[in-house]
């Protein structure tokens, strides 16, 4: 009886460093469930990555380090026109800290882990927009108003089965005549249920 057996070469070392990626195209494929998928496109992805390591013997992470990014996104539809940070993705997840992200009208800082692959993609992030529009977000929040500008800063926690909280520590929006300031704890169950807690306007 043959017993021999088969190991699996161990992943190549590759670290790349000084990296330009210029008018790109990224396909981003989730499985939330076996006969489903779902598609998401970067296109006119600009790039200039310190250092990019897509491959390691003792990791199955790819771990990267932004100077500047600009890129599109079909779903949910997003315009980013420049993006400074550190990211890396294993598996199913992407941890990230992005210290600048620039979209058309808005400046925003986040770092948290995002998750796929289930039912709903999962989020926990922290997030400080000193400023931001939301024209800008109506493609991934298109229950926003639809006009508005202003800053906050927050934490949100997106969970795998569609609920929600959003930890708002302090922030203000101005839309049209009318001007909100404040800080609460939103919560949406995954059948759309709402409750606030803690709000203070």
């Amino acid at each position: 009886k043959d017993r021999t057996t088969t190991s699996r070469a161990p992943r190549p070392l590759v670290d790349l460093r000084d990296l330009t990626i210029a008018d790109g195209m990224i396909t981003i494929r989730e499985r939330p469930a076996p006969d489903s998928l779902r598609v998401r496109v970067l296109t006119a992805v600009n790039a200039d990555f310190a250092r990019l390591r897509p491959s390691h013997p003792d990791s199955a992470a790819i771990v990267g380090m932004i100077r500047k990014l600009s890129a599109r996104l079909d779903n949910p539809s997003l315009v980013v026109l420049d993006a400074k940070g550190d990211f890396a993705v294993d598996g199913d997840s992407l941890r990230f800290a992005l210290e600048h992200i620039l979209l058309p009208h808005s400046q925003v800082h986040a770092a948290g882990l995002l998750r796929w692959g289930g039912a709903h993609t999962a989020l926990d992030a922290a997030i400080n927009a000193a400023r931001f529009d939301v024209a800008d977000l109506h493609g991934a929040a298109p229950s926003l108003p639809k006009d508005g500008t202003g800053s906050a800063r927050l934490h949100v926690l997106l969970t795998a089965d569609g609920a929600a909280v959003i930890d708002l520590a302090n922030g203000e929006l101005r839309s049209g005549r009318s001007f909100a300031q404040g800080k609460g704890i939103f919560t949406v169950g995954p059948r759309g249920d709402v409750s606030v807690r803690g709000m203070d306007l």
